[in-house]
């Protein structure tokens, strides 16, 4: 923009065109006059100009002002959050796991402990951008974490950024010392001691103690109400998740003071909120007990060559405390907890054996000629049966067009109760089943079996147990109403009471339920226990918080004593007397440590009969209780009464060699 006029400058001043040619006349340069300018020494200014002018005065003016009012947002208004923002970056709090509770047995033997590890951390706050990447190639190369699997965690952490993720869990020593001389290569990551669980006996009791594992996104919302933090280690299965609130410790909180890096600097540790350990939860097992029955139903497996699986529980017949309770085949619990995802994976697809299926709880079979006991005492009770009375058994029995035959068609001539069940006579029990099946408006092998705990679970304190099925004529009715079935295959006939009577047809039981149900017998005054298998709970100082075992259910039988005495003395003469179906093998134990029990065979269309055996001891005051059950095993007198005797052997303290050998032909 010019401000003077156009034209040349001559001797430092501007002058107008030169001499004109018309007048030929010189004309003088001089100033221009004042009144020629409009002001005094400058020239004056045109509208368009001034307009100019202020418009970029009134720029500069706005600029300065919001200079000055951004200014004074962040000193004055911004003060406090900028300082609380430059604290979080200086000070760094780190939330540190409490050790779980150890799980011990009877006689304070540890099963699951704890041991301190360090895990590899990060926070994915420190860590963005191509700080992120540089980092996660440096420990994917050093430490042999995959690359990708380190952006998912920490992908997935970038919701709750300031959140630590765990890198890699339990780092070696080697790799503690790279990282730890290295911190600056690592900014953001960092070591955090942990605890993992550990199993000193190895796959001991695997079913019953269960194992830990994280938070899954199902349950995470109720695990986060509860207080917990999201990278922790919860009960999954077994003990572990059955008492979660008693064993699980409660976190710790340190407060550091922090470089650009994470590094701690200056006066380190500003605060210190030490973790709580867990409380111990003590069981009823019996350590060396449990070793006997895991011993026993791999044996009888591996003897039988055609079982797939066994179950087997041992219970005090007093209180329903367990002493011992196993399934087989079992699995290892660290693999849970170390994420051996191969083995576990191998868990999963082993179909055939089922290892993670807790058999005891959940598997159901029919308890064949075990069940036998609970038919003697309905019959007694119902008054359709005299227990001395003879009756003949045939090798078959006949009923309404059917015929129903005896254990390999044998003739057992004429029997009273307890010579029945020594010999386990299917033939006299028949006649029972059709007795009980025309009892008017109800049936009495249903109410019997209910009374002694069938066909519901048994309130034992572990997540996961099967009910079993006690039928009646309501159950088949609706089991099968499908336009399939007519009228006579869904109303309840003499046969259904008659396979019923001994332990087969539509009868399913679970090995616990069985046990339960005997030791009601064998405690001499009817009483149904509810098992229990934690003890009591015990704070770091070992004191006691809370009795488990204690004042648990308790229902008693509405049956005669006499009843009762009549079925104990039939399940005695099956382990001593001469034609009893166990009594090879369990005629050596010595007087005051005498057993008594059932055999079983139980039928199964699938395949291999079930095998059976279940019993008590010392006969006079019985201490325990053990029902084992060998899938596909054959007969319940030589599979499964030989891993019996070897468990209460163990109790009564006698040799494994005190066991006879199981009879030389098949026994029901």
């Amino acid at each position: 923009m010019r401000l003077w006029p156009r034209g040349k400058r001559r001797g430092g001043l501007w002058a107008g065109p030169g001499p004109s040619s018309s007048t030929g006349q010189t004309v003088s340069s001089r100033r221009a006059s004042p009144a020629a300018t409009g002001h005094s020494g400058a020239p004056a200014l045109s509208p368009a100009i001034a307009v100019r002018i202020a418009t970029l005065a009134g720029i500069a003016v706005g600029l300065l002002a919001i200079l000055v009012l951004r200014l004074w947002f962040l000193q004055v208004i911004g003060t406090e959050a900028f300082a609380s923002q430059a604290e979080v970056n200086r000070l760094r709090t780190v939330q540190n796991e409490g050790p779980r509770g150890e799980i011990i047995d009877r006689d304070g033997e540890v099963l699951v402990g704890s041991r301190l590890v360090q895990n590899l951390v990060a926070r994915p706050l420190e860590l963005s951008g191509a700080r992120r990447d540089r980092v996660i190639e440096r420990l994917s190369e050093k430490l042999d974490i995959p690359a990708g699997e380190m952006r998912a965690k920490l992908a997935q952490g970038d919701a709750l950024s300031y959140r630590p993720v765990v890198l890699k869990e339990d780092v070696g020593p080697d790799e503690q010392l790279y990282v730890s001389e290295r911190r600056r290569q690592f900014p953001g990551v960092t070591l955090q001691p942990a605890f993992k669980r550990e199993y000193p006996g190895g796959s001991l009791a695997a079913h019953m103690l269960g194992y830990t594992g994280a938070i899954t996104e199902e349950t995470k919302d109720i695990f986060t109400r509860r207080g917990y933090l999201p990278d922790e280690k919860v009960g999954v299965a077994g003990i572990e998740l059955q008492y979660e609130g008693w064993l699980r410790g409660v976190p710790g909180e340190q407060t550091l003071e922090v470089d650009s890096a994470g590094v701690p600097v200056d006066r380190g540790l500003l605060r210190d909120v030490p973790p709580k350990p867990g409380n111990t939860v003590q069981l009823t097992i019996d350590s060396d007990l449990q070793r006997a029955l895991e011993d026993a139903l791999r044996e009888r497996v591996e003897i039988s060559g055609t079982a797939t699986g066994a179950a087997g529980v041992a219970v005090d017949p007093r209180n329903g405390e367990i002493l011992a309770l196993a399934s087989y085949p079992t699995f290892e619990p660290k693999a849970f907890v170390e994420g051996q995802d191969k083995k576990i994976r191998s868990y999963g697809l082993a179909a055939n054996n089922r290892p993670l299926l807790n058999r005891t709880l959940t598997g159901e079979y029919p308890p064949g000629s075990t069940f036998k006991a609970i038919t003697a005492t309905a019959a007694v009770e119902e008054e359709v049966l005299n227990p001395e009375e003879a009756i003949f058994a045939g090798a078959e029995f006949e009923a309404f067009g059917s015929s129903y035959p005896n254990f390999q068609d044998r003739i057992d001539g004429f029997v009273n109760l307890r010579q029945a069940l020594e010999i386990s006579s299917d033939t006299y029990f028949y006649p029972l089943g059709n007795e009980l099946w025309k009892t008017p408006n109800r049936s009495p092998l249903k109410d019997w079996s209910e009374a002694f705990g069938l066909g519901s679970p048994t309130r034992i304190d572990l997540p996961g147990e099967g009910r079993g099925l006690v039928p009646d004529r309501n159950w088949k009715r609706l089991a099968f109403a499908g336009d399939e079935y007519d009228e006579i295959d869904r109303s309840w006939r003499p046969g259904d009471d008659i396979n019923f009577s001994v332990g087969q047809g539509y009868l399913q039981t679970t090995p616990l339920q069985m046990a339960i149900a005997f030791s009601a017998i064998a405690n001499q005054s009817g009483r149904v226990l509810t098992p229990a298998i934690g003890k009591r709970v015990l704070d770091p100082g070992d004191r006691q918080l809370a009795a488990l075992a204690e004042g648990r259910p308790v229902r008693e039988l509405d049956v005669d004593p006499q009843t009762l005495h009549q079925v104990r003395d039939g399940l005695y003469r099956v382990a001593n007397e001469s034609r009893g179906t166990a009594a090879t093998i369990f005629r050596g134990f010595p007087a005051g440590k005498k057993v008594a029990g059932k055999t079983g065979t139980a039928e199964n269309p699938q395949g291999e009969d079930h095998a059976w055996f279940i019993a008590y001891a010392p006969f006079d005051d019985p201490t325990i209780t053990v029902a084992v059950v060998v899938e596909h095993g054959g007969s319940g007198a030589r599979s499964a009464a030989p891993g019996v005797c070897t468990v209460i052997a163990k109790h009564l303290d006698e040799s494994r060699d005190i066991c006879g050998e199981p009879p030389a032909f098949e026994q029901d």
